[in-house]
C-alpha cells in the first residue's frame, strides 16, 4: 500500500510541476487586470432647463436619469429661478451639480 500512494504522489507532484508556470502566468495576468481595471464608462451630463417639479428638463428628472459620476447641469436661463418641489427628490450619490449658482430648491 505505502508504495502505491507514493506512486499517486509523485503524479500528483510532477502533474501540479508542470502546471505551475501557467497557473503563475494566469495569476500574474488576473493581478495586472484587476491592478490596472477596466475603464469606467465616460460620465453623462444632464442640463436642467426648467423649473417645472417633474418631466423633461427638470431637476427631478435629471436625478432619476444620473448615476455616480455624472454632472447636473443648470441652465444658464434658470439663474436666480426657483425650484418648487411637491415631494423629496431621489437621492443623489456622487453626482456633481455645476452653474447651480443663484437657484433655489424648494
Amino acid at each position: 500500500m505505502p508504495i502505491a500512494l507514493t506512486k499517486l504522489t509523485d503524479r500528483l507532484d510532477s502533474a501540479g510541476a508542470r502546471r505551475g508556470p501557467r497557473l503563475w502566468a494566469l495569476g500574474l495576468l488576473l493581478a495586472l487586470c484587476l491592478g490596472l481595471g477596466v475603464p469606467n464608462a465616460p460620465a453623462d451630463t444632464y442640463t436642467v432647463t426648467n423649473t417645472a417639479d417633474s418631466g423633461a428638463g427638470s431637476l427631478r428628472a435629471a436625478l432619476g436619469s444620473a448615476t455616480e459620476g455624472d454632472t447636473i447641469v443648470f441652465d444658464a436661463s434658470l439663474a436666480g429661478a426657483t425650484i418648487t418641489l411637491a415631494s423629496a427628490l431621489p437621492s443623489a450619490a456622487s453626482v456633481t451639480f455645476a452653474n447651480a449658482s443663484g437657484i433655489t430648491v424648494s
